[in-house]
């Protein structure tokens, strides 16, 4: 009896921390407005408690969360993402199919609140973001790194050759062997008549990148 009891006051007390103050919550809920319960009765007995990822309101009279709400973040997100991206594969696979598959999600509303994933789709096919992650997956050695990949258009460029791109960006183009350098190109074919290409811009993390593609990449080329 004594060890049920000391347990019980354990968990009344860790309940209380827990829901130490509504003040705590506002992190988890939008705007930091809790919603509203609209039976007095239920509102006037009940805790809030709080959790780094989500908060809830308990009803002393029913024993029965009144609301909840979690915290989202972009992990979140993605998550949600994954998750309906896999069921569709998962799908896909019981009916036989077999390649690759480049998932397009629509969702709506705040991805760092209340958000929904109306439809995800598959394209059965290599596509513009599936093509360069692969890319980049063959030749870097580890997790792949943070990276910007698009089409680039210099018309300064037309009538370049290969070779002569490749001069110009130097000890910037990625080294295979050694892991040094930031950029890779690809899709290089309208190069010579019109000055554009596709390339990778690898970075640190994601800003490091996109200043890489934006800001580096064309020092590059100016002539």
């Amino acid at each position: 009896m004594l060890k049920k009891t000391l347990l019980f006051v354990a968990l009344s007390a860790f309940l209380q921390v827990a829901g130490a103050s509504p003040d705590h919550c506002g992190a988890s809920v939008a705007d930091g407005a809790q919603p509203k319960v609209l039976s007095s009765k239920h509102a006037g007995a009940s805790h809030l408690l709080c959790y780094r990822a989500y908060a809830v309101l308990v009803s002393s009279a029913t024993r029965t969360p009144l609301w909840s709400a979690e915290h989202l973040t972009a992990q979140a997100v993605n998550q949600a993402l994954g998750d309906s991206a896999l069921l569709m594969g998962a799908a896909l696979q019981e009916l036989g199919y077999v390649g690759r598959c480049s998932f397009d999600h629509l969702v709506d509303g705040d991805p760092e609140g209340d958000f929904e994933v109306l439809f995800t789709e598959c394209n059965g096919r290599w596509g513009g973001t599936s093509m360069p992650m692969s890319l980049l997956d063959r030749l870097v050695r580890g997790p792949r790194p943070s990276y910007r990949a698009q089409d680039v258009v210099y018309p300064n460029l037309a009538g370049a050759s290969l070779a002569e791109l490749l001069r110009l960006a130097g000890d910037l183009m990625f080294d295979a062997d050694t892991g040094r350098g930031r950029f890779i190109f690809y899709n290089v074919g309208p190069l010579e008549a019109h000055g554009k290409f596709d390339v990778i811009s690898i970075g640190e993390d994601q800003v490091d990148a996109e200043r890489g593609l934006l800001k580096i990449l064309p020092k590059c080329f100016e002539r």
